[in-house]
């Protein structure tokens, strides 16, 4: 997958600024799950939904071609893993 010209970055900034805004929202209004059960299903797709995202997402590649691969793996451990 080629990655997409140098003068696209800013627009991509933008974007991924926003993403971020309206996931801090939503993280800040989260409250936890009182039930136990519940909370291990939760745990259990988020699991799946990330090993997916990491091996499936062609939006990954995209963002690895953006920041490289190095700062990619550090994202998917840190922040989605």
């Amino acid at each position: 997958m080629p990655c997409p010209p140098a003068d696209n970055h800013l627009e991509v900034r933008v974007c991924v600024l926003a993403y971020l805004d309206l996931y801090l929202d939503i993280l800040l209004s989260a409250v936890p799950l009182p039930d136990a059960e519940q909370c291990s299903a939760v745990r259990q797709r988020r699991e799946q939904f990330v090993r997916d995202l990491v091996t499936q997402d062609r939006a990954q590649k995209a963002l690895g071609c953006f920041i490289g691969k190095n700062r990619l793996g550090l994202f998917q451990q840190h922040v989605i893993g």
